[in-house]
């Protein structure tokens, strides 16, 4: 998948590399990909959708995909969002219990 997904055509390689005949499964889960974003994967599946995602779009293979473009999110918002999550964290990690005189 690297190979064949990797934008690099500067030379014989990797042109060969981007034009070569994949394994249908792997046809079908990029073109999934492409269309919505995720991969429906195997339970047994030796890698997980994040490790997926992460070369699929470190390789720049959905460049034009709208979910990726969205407008960004007003500061208001973002900053809300944030607030939120800290006060999450906060009040979870208040819950633990206190281990300051523990010696390991």
């Amino acid at each position: 998948m690297h190979y064949y997904t990797a934008q690099n055509k500067h030379s014989d390689f990797w042109k060969a590399c981007t034009s070569m005949k994949i394994p249908t499964s792997l046809e079908k889960h990029l073109a999934e990909f492409k269309q919505t974003g995720f991969i429906t994967l195997p339970k047994q599946s030796l890698f997980s959708y994040p490790s997926w995602f992460q070369v699929l779009v470190g390789q720049n293979y959905l460049p034009n995909y709208k979910k990726f473009n969205n407008p960004p999110v007003d500061l208001d918002t973002a900053r809300d969002y944030f607030k939120m999550i800290s006060h999450i964290i906060q009040h979870d990690v208040a819950s633990l219990p206190d281990y300051n005189g523990l010696s390991i």
